[in-house]
């Protein structure tokens, strides 16, 4: 079932058994973002696919890169580009509109961007498949440059959207297997500060991590055979 943020502060009060309003409301909602996007991170670290989203775009011809949060584009930033696919066409991914997998490189890797003078593919004339690389500022260059427009598939995540009314729901609804912990990391955020038990901060991390991993490997360790017949 998916909570919303009213559900989140109900939940972390009942079990911090609170009495009255001892909690500011601004306090308990930016603790409660907190939390959220504490687990945010930790499923994505774990399963992106969670979060996940594919988007088509075209990237131009003789363009060294294209900002991703530009409205032609993915008109966001990114929290994380997980692959770049070419298509052979504009258009959703069809059986004959399939997505090649590009290479990805790291941003600081030159010999994939800057042409190296021994490189000896220059003067053979031999192809260099495409790669790609996303800078710091969430820019997605493509290499060798294209000399014509190419259509790309990208598999990417958003960054976290803040919980601010009451009828928001936690993660926009999804991975909804994952709202009770953000209700135990709200918990035990709150019970910290109230405590002052600093040290605790430190222990919420590793046990996150436990229960999404167990939960994760329980998911993916389903029996082959749904059913076997008696007889």
């Amino acid at each position: 079932m998916s909570l919303t943020l009213a559900d989140l502060k109900t939940l972390a009060k009942d079990l911090l058994d609170e009495k009255g309003e001892f909690w500011p409301e601004a306090q308990v909602v930016r603790l409660a973002n907190m939390a959220a996007r504490v687990v945010h991170r930790q499923i994505i670290s774990i399963d992106a696919t969670h979060f996940s989203q594919r988007t088509t775009l075209t990237y131009p011809a003789d363009t060294e890169s294209i900002a991703l949060s530009g409205g032609s584009y993915l008109n966001a930033s990114p929290y994380r580009l997980l692959g770049v696919s070419e298509l052979n066409s504009a258009g959703p991914v069809t059986t004959s509109n399939q997505p090649t997998e590009l290479e990805r490189i790291d941003a600081l890797e030159t010999g994939g961007y800057a042409t190296r003078i021994n490189d000896p593919n220059i003067h053979t004339g031999l192809w260099h498949p495409r790669q790609w690389f996303l800078d710091g500022q969430h820019n997605l260059y493509v290499v060798p440059m294209p000399q014509s427009a190419i259509h790309l598939y990208l598999r990417w995540i958003p960054h976290y959207t803040a919980l601010s009314s009451d009828s928001d729901p936690v993660f926009a609804g999804k991975a909804p297997e994952f709202h009770d912990l953000v209700v135990a990391v709200l918990t035990r955020l709150m019970a910290t500060k109230e405590r002052r038990m600093s040290e605790e901060i430190a222990h919420i991390t590793e046990w996150l991590q436990m229960e999404i991993r167990n939960s994760e490997r329980h998911r993916s360790q389903q029996p082959k055979i749904r059913y076997e017949s008696p007889y």
